[in-house]
C-alpha cells in the first residue's frame, strides 16, 4: 500500500500482524490503538474491528504479515515448553516487535520468492514463529490460546454459536455455559 487507505472493517481471530515502515490506526470498541514501524499487535479473541492505514507512502511503503496462530503448534510448543496456563486479560494489544519474531517473519515471506522452498521450510518456520511469540511479549495470551479450557477460548466456542445460530434464539444459558 503506498498511501493511506480508507477505513475498513475486519474480523481477526487470533491474528498477529507485523508491520514495517508505515502508522496504522485500529479500533475495536472504545479503544483505539496507533502503533507503527516494527510494533506487533495481537487480537487474542474473535472481536471485530476497524483498521486504517494512516501513514505510507511511495519512499516508505506499507507492508504487512498477518498471520494467524495454528491452535495444534501453539498447544504442542505449550506442552513441550511446559508453560502454565495463563490468562491475559487484553484481548488486543501492541508492543514492539522481538526482533527474532521480526526475522523469522521476514524469512517467512521472503520464502514467496523462491515457490520451491515453501513445502521444505514452511513448516519449520511456523514453528520457530510460534516459538518466538510464546516466549516474548505476547506469550501470555497466546499460550491462552494453547489450552483448550482458557478463557479466550470458552469466549470463541461461545462467539461461534453466536455466529452460526444469530438467527435463531439463543437462550443466555446456553451461552453462559459453553462460556464457563
Amino acid at each position: 500500500m503506498l498511501r493511506p487507505s480508507p477505513q475498513c472493517v475486519r474480523r481477526y481471530a487470533d491474528a498477529n500482524a507485523d508491520k514495517f515502515g508505515v502508522a496504522k490506526r485500529v479500533t475495536t470498541g472504545s479503544t483505539t490503538f496507533d502503533f507503527g514501524a516494527g510494533d506487533s499487535l495481537l487480537i487474542s479473541t474473535d472481536v471485530p474491528n476497524v483498521s486504517q492505514i494512516t501513514r505510507a507512502n511511495a519512499g516508505v511503503p506499507y507492508y504487512s504479515l498477518v498471520r494467524n496462530t495454528d491452535p495444534v503448534i501453539t498447544q504442542s510448543l505449550v506442552l513441550e515448553i511446559g508453560v502454565a496456563q495463563t490468562e491475559t486479560g487484553l484481548p488486543v494489544c501492541v508492543d514492539p516487535a522481538e526482533a527474532e519474531v521480526a526475522d523469522a517473519a521476514l524469512r517467512l515471506m521472503r520464502l514467496l520468492d523462491r515457490q520451491q522452498s515453501i513445502p521444505i521450510l514452511q513448516d519449520q518456520l511456523l514453528r520457530e514463529m510460534h516459538y518466538w511469540l510464546l516466549s516474548g511479549h505476547h506469550g501470555a495470551g497466546i499460550r491462552a490460546l494453547g489450552f483448550t479450557d482458557s478463557h479466550a477460548n470458552r469466549i470463541a466456542r461461545a462467539v461461534a454459536i453466536i455466529r452460526a445460530e444469530y438467527a435463531e434464539t439463543l437462550p443466555v444459558e446456553r451461552l453462559a455455559d459453553v462460556a464457563g
